[in-house]
């Protein structure tokens, strides 16, 4: 679970077009939203809780 996110936060910008890449022309004139940025951070502050709290559970 900590690598997915290290790999989310190393490559957010390239992981956000190839999303896109699907649905729209001309990827590299995109930009991210405040909301697509807030995402990312509650996304990244989430998973590296529940990485955590795992980790806190595997020691008891």
């Amino acid at each position: 679970m900590t690598g997915v996110n290290v790999f989310t936060m190393l490559f957010a910008d390239e992981l956000f077009c190839w999303n896109l890449a699907f649905q729209i022309r001309n990827v590299e004139n995109a930009e991210p939203s405040d909301w697509e940025i807030a995402g990312r951070y509650i996304g990244w502050t989430a998973m590296t809780i529940v990485a955590l709290v795992l980790f806190i559970m595997g020691l008891q």
